[in-house]
């Protein structure tokens, strides 16, 4: 006698999941992002886990990959095309 299942097994849900993975992953390659971006997408996207030490892992990680590159830290440079010349008159 065969048994009959009805609804998906657990390794097609699963399959089904991959795929969507991948599509997402595809469309954001498709973007052309910089290490740095593709870095800062990746925290993003950790923060939105609900297992905290697992966020707080990958957080982690990718701040020591970026060498502070990722994020805005520090004195702010100067505006070059605002910054005007000693005497007042603007560089524009």
């Amino acid at each position: 006698m065969t048994t009959l299942l009805y609804g998906e097994a657990q390794s097609e849900k699963r399959a089904a999941e991959n795929m969507a993975c991948r599509q997402v992953v595809h469309e954001i390659s498709n973007f052309g992002f910089s290490q740095r971006q593709l870095l800062l997408i990746i925290h993003l996207l950790a923060l939105e886990l609900e297992n905290v030490t697992h966020m707080r892992a990958i957080n982690q990680l990718v701040r020591s990959l970026s060498d502070n590159e990722m994020f805005l830290i520090g004195n702010p440079e100067p505006d070059q095309e605002i910054k005007g010349a000693p005497d007042g008159t603007s560089n524009i």
